[in-house]
């Protein structure tokens, strides 16, 4: 939901025919209520999962000390691939000048390793 509250934001057409761009800045409404709904949402999960006889993620596994630095290093993983897939796709669409579905297809085998 969060990822949604930024791209949607984006992506919306300003009346008028203003700059789509300024339209979706953090400071549009839709942005903040998607944002405050999602972090809501996300502190619901914990919540429930910490009552549940069997929650869907064990969150004890988290409170290990030697947990940490794998899962720090996944998540620094995971930022610079996705911040790699996003540059090269903005790289083929704006550089390049290839449509969406062609840079789609052109960072597809990068997502299979």
């Amino acid at each position: 939901m969060l990822a949604y509250a930024d791209v949607s934001a984006r992506h919306r057409q300003s009346p008028g025919g203003a700059d789509p761009c300024r339209y979706g800045e953090a400071s549009h409404p839709a942005t903040k209520v998607l944002v405050v709904a999602g972090v809501v949402l996300l502190c619901l999960f914990f919540a429930i999962e910490r009552r549940v006889a069997w929650p869907m993620m064990d969150l004890i596994c988290s409170a290990f000390a030697f947990s940490w630095p794998a899962n720090a290093s996944l998540l620094l993983n995971a930022l610079a691939r996705g911040s790699t897939m996003f540059i090269m796709s903005w790289y083929f669409q704006t550089v390049l000048n290839d449509q969406p579905l062609i840079a789609a297809l052109k960072i597809t085998p990068w997502s299979c390793r």
